[in-house]
């Protein structure tokens, strides 16, 4: 089986979740698998010798030239999309390129043989755009590599655990602090000898200037955001998101990542987070009372980080996940 994988950026997170890293498992653990990462300039006789053509996020009219292209020759294709792109929230910099570009989404879509999705709520949310009801649409979920790790993330490499409570995120989650800016100040107030870490983005929106106990970490590549996240022995990794479809969409990586750090996580109270481990917010419980719950109780924290351990390794890793993904490319090639 011969793949064209097509892509934004081979080398980006969401390509070590959904594209390029996923991959590169499956060519390891499948003698008759093998993928080549194809430039934009593509042209038919670029395309004639591959199986199938894999094409990951795909959004705008240079992704539907591809699409096309490979309709006239007869050659299947395959999408996978780990976020609703047709409508970004406004607090997202990237929503009004977005947004110039849903026609050109909706006929992607349409194009498609077959679909990937990362979540449930992101296949129901695209289902009404396609004419094809019977269009098969896979729902693949973000997997943990543990291979990648095992060097140092082991039983005999186990951090002590500080008194640190994090997020990460880039400027596209502005809108999310916002969501919940005065439980964050009140978690600032009510714990100060806890550290509040923000990688990868200053938590200017939550005025915290006042606070000596508010942090930035400066971003980092892939691996290494991986090895300091479990270097640093954080407690509490959160994921406060605002309620909307992009963000009910959204799949949930951000707990592997805490999970990786042996972090107790909480998380949105929508389908994609209420996962075994992760203490939910929303509904029942403010982002306040979820977070003063588990400062509170380390046995808590230890007990959520434990089981979300077990679940991960019985059912999320990427050994595990690829199997579903390799059914996709099988079933498109039958």
């Amino acid at each position: 089986m011969k793949i064209a994988y097509v892509t934004p950026d081979a080398s980006d997170p969401l390509a070590f979740y959904r594209g390029t890293g996923p991959l590169c498992n499956l060519v390891k653990n499948h003698k008759d698998f093998d993928y080549t990462h194809l430039p934009n300039d593509i042209s038919w006789a670029s395309l004639k010798k591959f199986d199938a053509v894999f094409i990951q996020r795909p959004h705008s009219p240079e992704f539907l030239k591809v699409c096309e292209l490979a309709d006239k020759w007869s050659i299947p294709i395959i999408g996978d999309f780990d976020d609703w792109l047709y409508e970004l929230p406004p607090s997202n910099p990237a929503a009004i390129g977005f947004k110039t570009h849903q026609t050109s989404f909706v006929q992607i879509l349409n194009s498609l043989s077959s679909i990937i999705v990362a979540t449930e709520k992101l296949k129901e949310l695209i289902l009404p755009l396609l004419l094809d009801q019977t269009k098969p649409i896979y729902v693949i979920p973000n997997a943990y590599d543990v291979n990648l790790f095992k060097k140092y993330r082991h039983s005999k490499n186990v951090k002590p655990k500080q008194k640190i409570f994090a997020w990460r995120g880039g400027n596209s989650h502005l809108g999310d602090l916002l969501s919940v800016k005065e439980d964050y100040r009140n978690l600032f107030k009510s714990y100060p000898d806890w550290q509040f870490v923000f990688i990868a983005q200053h938590p200017w929106i939550l005025d915290a200037k006042g606070f000596n106990n508010v942090q930035m970490a400066d971003p980092l590549k892939i691996v290494e955001y991986f090895r300091a996240l479990h270097d640093t022995g954080i407690s509490i990794l959160a994921h406060p998101l605002e309620d909307n479809d992009f963000n009910r969409a959204k799949s949930m990586c951000s707990w592997l990542e805490a999970t990786h750090a042996r972090a107790a996580f909480i998380g949105p109270d929508f389908n994609e987070f209420k996962r075994e481990g992760i203490l939910n917010y929303g509904k029942d419980l403010s982002f306040f009372e979820a977070s003063s719950r588990v400062l509170s109780d380390p046995q808590l924290m230890n007990k959520m980080y434990f089981d979300s351990e077990v679940h991960i390794m019985q059912h999320l890793t990427l050994d595990i996940v690829n199997e579903k993904r390799m059914k996709a490319f099988s079933d498109l090639i039958r």
